[in-house]
């Protein structure tokens, strides 16, 4: 990317996983108006390749909206909906928080290109490797072994060092790279900063 796109770029990884960004992480930080985008790993993709536009259910269907965040993106995340002692008041606060979070994710919410960041190292070391449908874990353990043929106990911060000199061997035109700069130069978009 240009040094002045990738210097307004501040990557964090959060703890807990895909479940606990999208049912905590992402409901506060659109909650607060942070402007925050996730980028989950390809394995964490459901069934749908766009969320839901909270438009097209029709007011005679929010009840299903459940549904279809269970549907889309597995769970229904957890929203802290104002309404105090009123239970119709907070049922609809949460409604429309859940209504606004389908906007929300449809334009901060992408998936790798592979299953995971592995596996886009693992596609250019040895297409064998990542072929079929082996699960992330599988991809993770025969990159580590062919990063580090002798076998030798590594700390984690050797191995993300074995990872970094491989990816960095990786040509930028490489469809896999190029799909994530593609996705990075969207968000940094004004128009996608909603």
């Amino acid at each position: 990317m240009d040094p002045a796109e990738a210097s307004v770029l501040n990557v964090i990884v959060a703890p807990g996983g895909a479940e606990a960004i999208l049912k905590h992480y992402g409901p506060t930080a659109m909650a607060s108006s942070d402007n925050l985008f996730i980028y989950l790993d390809g394995d964490q993709k459901h069934v749908v390749d766009e969320i839901t536009d909270p438009n097209s259910i029709a007011p005679d269907h929010h009840s299903e909206i459940d549904a279809v965040y269970k549907r889309e993106i597995g769970f229904v995340p957890s929203f802290q909906a104002s309404g105090g002692n009123d239970q119709s008041g907070a049922a609809n606060a949460t409604l429309q928080m859940k209504l606004r979070y389908l906007t929300w994710l449809r334009s901060r919410l992408s998936y790798l290109p592979r299953q995971c960041p592995e596996a886009i190292i693992a596609q250019v070391i040895d297409e064998s490797i990542a072929s079929g449908s082996p699960s992330s874990k599988s991809i993770k353990s025969e990159l580590l072994t062919r990063l580090n043929p002798g076998a030798a106990e590594l700390t984690s911060q050797q191995i993300l060092g074995l990872q970094r000199v491989a990816l960095a061997q990786i040509p930028a035109s490489n469809s896999d790279l190029t799909k994530i700069r593609e996705q990075l130069k969207q968000w940094l978009s004004p128009a996608k900063a909603t």
